[in-house]
């Protein structure tokens, strides 16, 4: 009887405990699929923004590009305007 009884008391132990553990478990099942969920939506930002930083990247690259040829070319403008200026004094 003795066995019997204290079998008894460690199952209603384990029943109070069971009610206060259960709804933590639920809750924690719930956090861990929006953690997952926002891990996931965070790999589809991070690709994103991968994607954009390259593109800056190649827009960056293009921008040096047409800047160095305004300039060469705003040189050569220059140079061409001061060899006719040479000519006109030559010339008159």
């Amino acid at each position: 009887a003795a066995g019997m009884c204290g079998w008894v008391v460690n199952v209603v132990k384990y029943y109070r405990i069971y009610e206060i553990v259960e709804p933590k478990r639920q809750l924690l099942a719930e956090a861990n699929v929006k953690l997952d969920e926002a891990n996931s939506k965070l790999v589809e930002v991070r690709a994103h923004v991968a994607s954009l930083e390259a593109q800056l990247g190649e827009l960056s690259r293009q921008f040096e590009e047409a800047t160095a040829e305004k300039n060469e070319a705003v040189a050569q403008a220059e140079k061409t305007q001061l060899r006719a200026q040479m000519a006109d004094r030559l010339f008159n």
